[in-house]
C-alpha cells in the first residue's frame, strides 16, 4: 500500500466524517426550529409629544396675537 493511497483513504474517510456531521448539525436545527415559538415583533409606539408641543405653541401664539 502507498502513502499516496493512504492519504486518499484518510481524505474519504475525513470526508464521510464531515458529511455525518453536517447531517447531525441540520438535525439539530431542525429540532430547534420546530420547537421554537415565534412571537410577534412588537409595535413600534409612536412618540407624538414633540408634534404636540408644537401645535400647543402655535395655539397659544395664534391666541396670543388674535386678542388685539
Amino acid at each position: 500500500m502507498s502513502i499516496e493511497f493512504a492519504l486518499l483513504i484518510l481524505a474519504a474517510l475525513y470526508a464521510v466524517y464531515l458529511r455525518i456531521e453536517l447531517w447531525m448539525d441540520a438535525r439539530t436545527i431542525q429540532s430547534f426550529q420546530k420547537s421554537a415559538i415565534i412571537l410577534p415583533k412588537p409595535e413600534k409606539k409612536r412618540d407624538y409629544s414633540a408634534e404636540a408641543l408644537m401645535i400647543a405653541a402655535l395655539a397659544l401664539l395664534l391666541a396670543l396675537t388674535g386678542n388685539r
